[in-house]
């Protein structure tokens, strides 16, 4: 494993034990996977463990928990495509209840993860968009509505009804540009040109 970027607490020993995983509930799970991540903390052991547990888990899985979920097995960058088709399963046939459940952080994390791990699953990415749009794109702060976007550009996954909904947020509510940084304007402008607004 990659050496820790933090204080080896017996907190952290409990959630990187291995032998400690089959026993975790879906909370303690999520934030073991997602603390685990965010360390880079790289043992392909402790990994599959996680993947085991979470795919025991998953019916229990809260939206927040899903999300901690794929952004930790996204930060160390498993591609774990059984566990993620088996997320992407859940989320889809599950839709019109999970979602409503959903925040606009959720929503960006799934497809910031499922983006950078590479992983092409059109009907999630056009479930995300719709979900997006219900809830309202004044609830993504400037950061989350760009990069919920590039999420949909780097995995080359064009959602016109998507696109059109962020330039009207844009134009309407953010017309001066004054609330993005230039990094974010940057890579707003790249994302609608790479799916060709």
């Amino acid at each position: 494993p990659k050496p820790s970027r933090t204080k080896v607490t017996p907190l952290i020993e409990y959630q990187r034990n291995p032998v400690s995983v089959p026993t975790m509930e879906r909370h303690v799970l999520s934030a073991a996977v997602y603390s685990t991540g965010g360390d880079g903390w790289d043992d392909p052991i402790l990994w599959n463990a996680y993947s085991r547990r979470a795919k025991d888990l998953l019916p229990k899985f809260t939206p927040k928990d899903i999300q901690r979920i794929v952004r930790g097995f996204s930060q160390v960058k498993k591609r774990d495509v059984d566990l993620l088709e088996a997320i992407s399963k859940r989320l889809l046939s599950e839709k019109r209840t999970f979602f409503a459940k959903c925040d606009a952080h959720n929503l960006f994390a799934y497809a910031a993860s499922y983006a950078s791990l590479a992983v092409y699953d059109p009907p999630l990415f056009e479930t995300l968009a719709r979900a997006a749009q219900r809830l309202g794109l004044g609830k993504f702060n400037t950061s989350t509505l760009t990069l919920f976007l590039n999420s949909f550009a780097k995995s080359g996954m064009p959602s016109p009804d998507l696109l059109k909904a962020v330039s009207e947020e844009c134009r309407l509510h953010r017309g001066d540009g004054s609330s993005f940084t230039s990094r974010e304007l940057s890579l707003l402008a790249n994302a609608l040109a790479r799916l060709q607004y």
